[in-house]
């Protein structure tokens, strides 16, 4: 074997000899190879920036839910849920084990003297956020907020409340 020649390997077939030059099928291996690694680099990298908000999320999640720039969007869209309008005690419990007296209360009168009407609902469930706030103002985080909506039923509202979450993670 001579100083200039050369074997490259390749899949899937035997080593190629070339003498100072490269042969064509290992270039149109070389360009395929290459060609499939820079789409998987696109693929990954768009992936990574489509999660970046979730990641970006856990920077926020210590602030204080009265921090968050749009607070009272969140409270309209937790608030407009039918399913936490109707399980109302158990989110105010997820929420703090102080309330539940209170939201038994406002879900009663709810129920008895407004007749159960969308607009006592929704007073009832502004009325458990507005509680919480006040009551325990240290526990009041989005983790909080985050964890409260964990319940399986309740997916949709959370995944809509981490949607308005992002709005505060992004640089003004």
């Amino acid at each position: 074997m001579n100083e200039r020649t050369a074997y490259f390997y390749y899949p899937p077939d035997p080593p190629v000899l070339c003498t100072r030059s490269i042969h064509p099928d290992f270039l149109a291996y070389l360009y395929t190879r290459l060609t499939t690694i820079y789409t998987t680099l696109v693929i990954f990298m768009m992936g990574c920036t489509r999660c970046l908000p979730r990641n970006m999320l856990e920077g926020i999640m210590r602030l204080p839910c009265t921090a968050l720039v749009n607070w009272e969007e969140i409270v309209e869209e937790i608030s407009c849920s039918n399913i936490i309008q109707r399980d109302n005690i158990m989110f105010a419990k997820k929420l703090s084990k102080n309330l539940v007296a209170l939201a038994k209360e406002k879900d009663a009168n709810a129920k008895n003297e407004k007749l159960w009407s969308e607009r006592a609902r929704r007073k009832v469930l502004y009325f458990i956020l507005d509680e919480w706030v006040k009551v325990s103002s240290k526990k009041t985080t989005v983790k909080n907020l985050l964890s409260a909506l964990s319940l399986p039923g309740w997916f949709d509202v959370k995944l809509r409340v981490e949607k308005l979450l992002e709005k505060n993670c992004l640089p003004s």
